[in-house]
């Protein structure tokens, strides 16, 4: 690398964003411009994997390169704290800070909440402007900075505020290196978009009103990126600044009649957001360089969310001593040389409780075993509330909500994603030493991160004393 400083680092997390919803992945219907130029200036990612199939485990696999499970952050309920990372692990802010970095957090937040103990300046960010949950509305929202201080704000649509808030930052911070995460909560429910922005979508056909007005929060959303892009231009600051955009989990297939917003142009693969198939943990990711890394590629390589970290703290000359244990691997020389990357993954996503062989998956060798949704882990109980915006300090719920557990003999199914990336014939019973191979490999994986988690949440899913 030539550049004369550290790199900025700039973190843009979308929220429920498929590979289906985005141009440059071959949607012609999306308009998305600047995220179609940034693909041009840098890399596609084509095979990039989230750490979860939810939003608040996602981010914590990214937050601190270790899987969900093993910082407490296991799945979304707020009112629950089971959002919440241990804030005694390293963080990539945290790190970046440690060499020097002025880091901010913008947008959603949603790994901790009801106690300043977990808000997001114990996790490493100098600056925090936006929500704590996993839900906001656009046009009557509140925006918290300091614990407990929050804006009310009704005169603007939250993905034009997030963004004059990250404008303003880096023009505070231009001399760097600073780090900024600008977690848009779009095109996350509420389907909530300006005017001006779904008349583009209003003659669209064979698409639901959900759909529709879900193009306009992602057109939206677009032109606030091309502004922040814009902004580093003008700052001459694109030489220096690392651009990394990616989606927190797969796209959101919910609702009714015209609100629905299942049925999605370009989606190729099974499942969606909450399912540890491929529709709902493969998530578009583009980073760019301008000047170091080459442009215009497509990466075809399987990577998942824990490699940003060490891969960005090398960026920014961290060594290997100062990660702490990771679960990602550095992927600098399979961006920049296209090198192989074998490396095993893993993912798994119950509701409440951790139920083993129920939404379970593991990824090796271009095979991937998967074990369906047993019964009725996927479901929400009362006191809970998907849509629930939670403000200033609350207790958690501590009681235990029980789940079904399946059977000893429940059977997974073996997919081989070269050949069928829309994992529609199960290979499991031509293949039996292969299933025998990676059952193997889930039940010892699984073992070792349930020990790590209930460490974690002795810290996570406790209400602390003030």
């Amino acid at each position: 690398m030539a550049n004369h400083r550290l790199p900025n680092i700039i973190v843009i997390m979308a929220d429920d964003l498929g590979c289906c919803d985005l141009g440059c992945y071959g949607n012609p219907r999306a308009v998305t411009p600047n995220l179609d130029r940034l693909a041009k200036s840098g890399i596609l990612l084509t095979h990039h994997y989230s750490a979860s199939p939810m939003c608040a485990p996602a981010r914590a696999g990214f937050l601190t390169g270790l899987h969900p499970h093993k910082t407490g952050a296991t799945d979304v309920p707020s009112i629950r704290g089971q959002n919440r990372v241990d804030p005694g692990l390293n963080t990539l802010p945290k790190l970046l800070k440690a060499k020097g970095y002025d880091t901010c957090l913008i947008g959603k937040w949603h790994n901790g909440g009801g106690h300043r103990n977990f808000h997001p300046s114990r996790y490493g960010y100098d600056e925090f402007c936006g929500f704590e949950g996993g839900v906001s509305p656009y046009y009557d929202y509140d925006l918290e900075r300091e614990f407990g201080q929050y804006e009310h704000v009704t005169d603007q649509y939250m993905t034009d505020r997030l963004t004059d808030e990250a404008v303003t930052w880096i023009r505070r911070h231009k001399d760097g290196p600073f780090h900024l995460q600008l977690a848009y909560n779009a095109p996350h429910r509420p389907l909530e978009a300006p005017d001006e922005e779904t008349r583009w979508f209003d003659r669209m056909e064979g698409v639901t009103t959900g759909v529709r007005t879900l193009y306009a929060m992602i057109k939206r959303m677009d032109s606030n990126i091309g502004r922040l892009i814009s902004c580093l231009e003008e700052e001459h600051l694109m030489e220096d600044s690392v651009i990394l955009f990616l989606s927190d989990n797969g796209p959101d297939f919910v609702g009714e009649g015209e609100l629905a917003i299942r049925n999605r142009p370009c989606h190729v693969f099974n499942g969606h957001k909450g399912d540890v198939l491929e529709g709902g943990v493969r998530v578009p990711a583009i980073i760019s360089w301008r000047g170091v890394l080459p442009a215009g590629e497509e990466n075809s390589q399987p990577s998942v969310f824990m490699d940003w970290f060490p891969t960005l703290a090398g960026l920014a000359e961290a060594e290997e001593e100062e990660f702490g244990e990771t679960d990602g691997h550095d992927i600098w020389p399979v961006l920049t040389q296209n090198k192989p990357n074998q490396a095993d993954y893993y993912w798994h996503w119950t509701r409440y409780e951790l139920v083993s062989h129920s939404n379970m998956a593991v990824f090796h060798d271009g095979y991937k075993l998967y074990y369906p949704v047993y019964g009725d882990n996927h479901a929400y109980h009362k006191p809970d509330s998907p849509f629930a915006v939670l403000k200033g300090p609350y207790r958690i719920f501590t009681d235990t909500v029980l789940r079904e557990h399946p059977p000893a003999d429940v059977a997974p199914k073996l997919f081989y994603l070269p050949d069928d990336p829309g994992e529609s014939r199960d290979l499991s019973d031509e293949k039996p030493e292969i299933v025998k191979k990676l059952k193997g490999m889930l039940d010892s994986w699984f073992e070792k991160v349930l020990s790590q988690y209930r460490e974690a949440a002795k810290v996570t899913l406790t209400n602390p004393e003030d």
